[in-house]
């Protein structure tokens, strides 16, 4: 079953240059950095936001659907694709 992770995401899609509350590579700061990702690409606010597979969550907004993953050794590089 998915994880629900909107109030993670939301939270980071609203921060304006705070740091992740959350401890690195979990759930919660993907989420985070999901929703900051978001912001920074112009988009409407998110209204759905769950794991995925690996280091990835599917986000869902009133206008498109995105996965977004962290990837790199360190998991410090970010694909934010429009599904």
């Amino acid at each position: 079953m998915a994880t629900n992770l909107l109030d993670e995401c939301l939270a980071g899609y609203t921060a304006q240059g705070d740091a992740c509350p959350f401890y690195h590579s979990s759930d919660s700061w993907l989420a985070w950095t999901a929703g900051q990702a978001l912001n920074a690409r112009g988009s409407v606010t998110p209204t759905q936001c769950k794991k995925s597979r690996g280091y990835s969550v599917k986000m869902q907004t009133a206008g498109a659907d995105f996965t977004f993953r962290a990837v790199g050794k360190m998991l410090d590089q970010f694909e934010l694709v429009r599904r």
